[in-house]
């Protein structure tokens, strides 16, 4: 179960990571699409190379977030020199054990975010 848990937290850094990366208009809008996620619209990189770099990186948290040692996940946005314009810091405080959240009830958190980030 945790590491259910830890797939849907994965796939909800990799959304969130595509839909700051629009919003903040850190790559060309163009490459983006809006998708259904969550019950709400979020917006989705078409870009292949963007996507394989996002879901490699977020998917070496896999195994720290089933075992609860990722206490915060930081997206930092940089300019072409290095320097850190922004951070967005994402808090774990997931669960033990983690079958304690239902599916649906997780999927609503994911969905809070995505709504109250970007109203």
């Amino acid at each position: 179960m945790a590491l259910a848990l830890a797939d849907a937290v994965v796939e909800f850094l990799e959304v969130a990571t595509h839909h700051i990366l629009c919003c903040w208009k850190v790559y060309p809008v163009e490459i983006f699409e809006r998708r259904s996620k969550y019950r709400t619209w979020a917006y989705i990189s078409r870009h292949a190379g963007l996507n394989e770099y996002i879901a490699q990186q977020l998917l070496g948290l896999r195994g720290w977030i089933a075992e609860g040692i990722l206490r915060r996940f930081s997206l930092l946005l940089k300019d072409e020199s290095g320097f850190v314009w922004e951070r967005i810091v994402f808090q774990m405080e997931l669960p033990r054990p983690p079958s304690a959240v239902p599916p649906e009830e997780l999927r609503g958190a994911f969905r809070g975010f995505l709504l109250q980030a970007w109203a």
